[in-house]
């Protein structure tokens, strides 16, 4: 399989036929980094500050929203979420 680095975050793999796969890096948060009540309003599906989240066995996918988003959304995202999202936008992280 042939791979060309797009950039830290991206590679383009071309493999079977010449598709090309898509690759990403995803940071790994562990519930210990949210408190609890934030842990519930993901688990009943109470996030508006975030547009894409997605429970699986041991947690949740969650897209990180723009800044912009992140700055003006009502209610605004729970402090340590807010913290981990500007962590991942400056470290080029779509989702956590």
């Amino acid at each position: 399989m042939e791979k060309t680095i797009l950039s830290e975050n991206n590679t383009a793999q071309t493999g079977i036929e010449g598709l090309e796969v898509e690759v990403m890096r995803l940071p790994v948060i562990t519930t210990a980094h949210i408190s609890h009540d934030t842990r519930i309003q993901l688990a009943e599906g109470r996030h508006p500050w975030v547009n894409h989240c997605a429970a699986y066995e041991f947690g949740w996918f969650l897209a990180v929203p723009t800044e912009e988003k992140s700055r003006t959304q009502e209610p605004p995202p729970p402090a340590e979420l807010a913290a981990v999202f500007e962590w991942a936008r400056k470290n080029n992280f779509g989702w956590i």
